[in-house]
């Protein structure tokens, strides 16, 4: 099974394997050492938004 992550507003829901996780977390922290989870998680959630617009668009 591979590592599985969803994101929502505010949220990062993680599943896989402990040493998947911890290896996800350490290099999101060395990337990323003066920002936070909800910092982090904006960008991420606008492009998703967008995603979702578009397949909506062409479903109507």
């Amino acid at each position: 099974m591979k590592m599985k992550s969803y994101i929502s507003e505010k949220q990062l829901h993680l599943v896989g394997k402990s040493w998947e996780i911890k290896h996800y977390l350490r290099s999101m922290e060395q990337q990323n050492t003066h920002q936070s989870l909800t910092d982090w998680l904006q960008p991420i959630q606008a492009s998703s938004n967008h995603a979702k617009q578009a397949r909506l668009s062409r479903v109507k």
